[in-house]
């Protein structure tokens, strides 16, 4: 686990510069071709394997490398075409994963320079991401399945596009700029969220001492709580979730209390 009383200094000098090496590096892929042959390939295993549309397949792949950001531009020509159900898969696909200068970011985060660690959360994260895109599929076609066949575009008509950049040089500027945003909007999240979340939650703080409930939350959970906040509050509401994952006891304590964080906050705050 990493010393969140160091957040800063990591993402000032670790962090953000792996997002925009990771960026740099996803966009020379891209202009050599290579990202367009992987993603086309594991789009072609998605079809022939869980029977899915081209566009979708398309999609879902480009996520898993690109992120929901940069991800859907690889079928823009198609959007107009896709049907709902498409549509709606294309979107949970893109919410459930994250790019490369993301896992990038929690790679840094996570291992902390040491090289053991870093093979095992890499190993632990490209394979988490590939089984958030397959269970982004189910839920999206449980929520909304495909009942306009006849409007599904045939794969063979599909292409992943080709890079819009002039030269390498211009390529790799792109993908450093693209980092650059993606580091400065997670900074300014985190000095926006954090502090608001502190102010709430001693403001609950201070209800809870007022009608003398502290005490029993923290005892209650074991110190997962120190008292009534956002936090507690939210696992309160999700804590059925935990209960019908098999969580008891200490570790249901503990995954409300890691999901009341990320409720509240973003992805890097659980950590």
């Amino acid at each position: 686990m990493a010393d969140t009383s160091k957040v800063g200094f990591v993402f000032a000098f670790v962090v953000v510069p792996t997002i925009i090496f990771f960026g740099s590096v996803i966009s020379i892929l891209y202009f050599f071709g290579i990202m367009q042959w992987i993603i086309e390939k594991l789009a072609f295993l998605l079809r022939k394997t869980i029977k899915l549309s081209g566009v979708e397949s398309l999609v879902v792949i480009a996520d898993i490398f690109l992120g929901q950001s940069e991800g859907p531009m690889v079928i823009g020509p198609y959007v107009q075409n896709m049907t709902r159900s498409e549509l709606a898969c294309a979107f949970v696909a893109g919410l459930a994963n994250l790019s490369g200068s993301t896992l990038g970011m929690y790679l840094s985060f996570l291992a902390a320079g040491n090289h053991a660690e870093e093979l095992m959360v890499a190993n632990s994260l490209l394979t988490a991401t590939f089984m958030n895109a397959t269970s982004a599929i189910v839920f999206a076609k449980m929520i909304f399945p495909e009942t306009n066949y006849e409007a599904i575009m045939d794969a063979k008509h599909l292409k992943v596009t080709g890079s819009r950049h002039d030269s390498l040089v211009d390529a790799i500027m792109h993908g450093a700029f693209t980092g650059v945003k993606i580091g400065v909007a997670i900074c300014a999240a985190l000095m926006a969220v954090i502090p608001l979340i502190h102010a709430i939650d001693g403001f609950l703080f201070w209800i809870g001492s007022l009608v003398h409930i502290n005490d029993y939350i923290a005892t209650s959970s074991n110190k997962s709580f120190d008292g009534l906040s956002l936090e507690y509050i939210f696992g309160l509401i999700f804590r059925f979730f935990a209960f019908f994952m098999g969580l008891v006891g200490m570790k249901l304590c503990k995954w409300e209390a890691c999901l009341g964080r990320r409720l509240l906050s973003m992805n890097l705050l659980p950590l």
